[in-house]
């Protein structure tokens, strides 16, 4: 992801530049555009300035596209856009737990955030995924939108956050929440939901898998062990 970002206290932590209101969004242009080219959308990707906020020309018109290979046939609302663009059902972790760009309090502990894959300008090569390729988490699918009283069918108005608004994910709660929110990992898939893990491989998880594990999952170099196996 490219975040306008500054680091933030000793230990570099990023802080999101984020400006309020209309187009002067300054959200990142996610992994997804970095794909374009592989799907035969080389004339949007050609598009794009990266030095650019998303919802500007000339990357608005992106920033509003809903591309095929982003929407899961499963999922209740395709073709969806939102405020934030045009929502794509797969989404990034980078926080195991918290889900903003700088750590916050839970149950009085400041979280140490980082640490999945992709953040603000990260860079993240192979031998930074010290848990192994296929024991880490490269993409999920998500549900891209706060549901209304509980019913995934159904958003609440203008929280639809598209994927430069929400490319990234939180791990905190585990695949198919009863009550979802917009970068929860979720499918319309009875009994779980595929993830991509950083070797290239698919599994299908369940939603029974233990919620430390799920964390641990989505972890490039933790150290922890997944117990019997990741799935």
């Amino acid at each position: 992801m490219t975040h306008n970002t500054a680091l933030n206290d000793a230990d570099g932590r990023l802080t999101c530049q984020q400006q309020s209101g209309g187009d002067s969004f300054s959200h990142p242009l996610n992994f997804v555009t970095a794909l374009l080219p592989y799907v035969d959308e080389v004339a949007a990707f050609n598009t794009l300035d990266f030095s650019q906020r998303s919802a500007v020309a000339p990357n608005r018109a992106v920033f509003f596209r809903v591309f095929p290979f982003t929407q899961c046939p499963s999922h209740p609302r395709p073709g969806l856009v939102g405020h934030g663009g045009g929502i794509h059902h797969y989404a990034a972790p980078v926080f195991s737990v918290n889900a903003w760009c700088t750590p916050n309090i839970m149950n009085g502990v400041k979280v140490v955030g980082i640490d999945g894959i992709f953040w603000g300008n990260s860079r993240c090569k192979a031998a930074q995924i010290r848990d192994g390729l296929s024991n880490t988490i490269a993409v999920t699918e998500r549900l891209g939108y706060r549901p209304l009283n509980g019913d995934a069918s159904q958003p609440i108005p203008a929280s639809e956050r598209g994927p430069f608004l929400a490319g990234a994910i939180q791990m905190t709660e585990g695949p198919n929440s009863s009550f979802p929110r917009e970068r929860s990992a979720w499918s319309a898939h009875p009994g779980g939901l595929h993830c991509g893990m950083a070797d290239g491989s698919a599994h299908f998880v369940s939603d029974d898998i233990d919620i430390t594990i799920w964390r641990n999952l989505s972890a490039r170099a933790d150290g922890l062990p997944l117990g019997g196996g990741p799935f």
